[in-house]
């Protein structure tokens, strides 16, 4: 299903393994402004067809359709090239080389022994080529990410490779997983994020709220119920 909002845009649905969804973005909508605003759901059983909003405009050179399906086994490669780009949000500071940030206590938690059970990611992807991606893992006391709340808890992240910001390719990405995570039988969803990291805005239009005022892990909850 295409969740039309206030901004005009097109929708395409697909089939493709029972489960895929496509969105076209607005010309006329700049691309800061389209975030936040292109919202999906997983749908199943649809067969092809087409989904316009009355006032939308007409098809225009720059359109592009994104498909989003589940995160395969042989693309945990892409995932770790996903997870370094999450972490590379400053443009003023260079990371470490990427080796060493993906073994980093912090971080090797969110991709080691990927595909244990209750690991979810959602994979954006436009003429076949992965351009994004949205993934979420169970956590223990033990062993957890600085989003961690409670095992019962899955934390969230999400990334969109270089060059595919601002299209409302991650707003996409976080509602197709809520989604998922709805039909999981998860009650709420969790991550972290810095205060002057740009995604907190993406957040926040999405409903997620501070854990606590001054968390210094800066969590952020969204209720899925």
């Amino acid at each position: 299903m295409v969740v039309l909002g206030e901004r005009r845009t097109r929708g395409r649905l697909d089939d493709r393994d029972g489960q895929v969804l496509a969105v076209e973005r607005s010309c006329e909508v700049s691309l800061g402004e389209q975030l936040g605003w292109d919202r999906v759901e997983f749908v199943e059983g649809v067969h092809g067809g087409t989904v316009t909003h009355p006032d939308a405009p007409l098809p225009c050179h720059d359109q592009a359709v994104v498909d989003i399906r589940e995160l395969r086994p042989s693309e945990v490669p892409f995932l770790l090239e996903m997870l370094y780009t999450a972490l590379d949000w400053r443009p003023d500071v260079e990371l470490p080389p990427r080796e060493w940030v993906l073994e980093h206590p912090q971080v090797a938690p969110f991709h080691t022994g990927w595909g244990r059970p209750g690991d979810m990611g959602l994979v954006a992807q436009q003429e076949d080529v992965p351009i994004g991606l949205a993934w979420y893992r169970f956590f223990t006391e033990e062993e957890h990410g600085e989003g961690f709340v409670d095992p019962d808890t899955p934390e969230v992240a999400v990334a969109v490779a270089d060059g595919y910001r601002g299209r409302g390719i991650g707003g996409a990405l976080m509602e197709s997983i809520h989604d998922r995570a709805r039909a999981q039988g998860v009650a709420r969803i969790s991550l972290s994020v810095d205060p002057d990291n740009p995604a907190r805005r993406l957040y926040l239009r999405l409903g997620y709220v501070d854990l606590e005022p001054g968390d210094e892990n800066g969590r952020m909850i969204l209720e899925l119920g």
